[in-house]
């Protein structure tokens, strides 16, 4: 499938992806959106997290992001940059939609991912 990398080089980051990406959306887990607010602990870990879910998706070989191209990399890349260098331009409301709707259907991406190459 992914044939120049073998996947020892990038399925650990695929696993790490998939690690921030369920504490982000466990950090939002039993939080109203109203509460979900830059400076709490829930918001502030859901951010860090999906810092850590980027720095990994970057560390994705380019033909296994493009050979998996369910996966909007461009836009996880974009998020890190918006993060990290536009912090207080950031909106609440885009925070909480990728951490409650667009975060659990990556982690079924990535989960699915895993699950197939778990079986080699």
């Amino acid at each position: 499938m992914y044939s120049c990398t073998r996947p020892e080089e990038w399925l650990p980051h695929i696993k790490r992806m998939s690690e921030a990406a369920e504490k982000a959306s466990e950090y939002a887990q039993g939080v109203q959106e109203s509460d979900f607010l830059p400076g709490t602990l829930e918001y502030d870990a859901s951010l860090m997290q999906l810092m850590v879910l980027a720095e990994a998706a970057n560390r994705v070989p380019p033909p296994v992001r493009e050979a998996l191209s369910a996966i909007l990399w461009h836009k996880i890349r974009g998020l890190r940059n918006r993060i990290a260098h536009d912090y207080e331009g950031i909106e609440e409301d885009s925070v909480w939609n990728t951490v409650t709707v667009l975060v659990p259907q990556l982690i079924t991406t990535l989960r699915e991912v895993l699950a197939l190459h778990s079986e080699e």
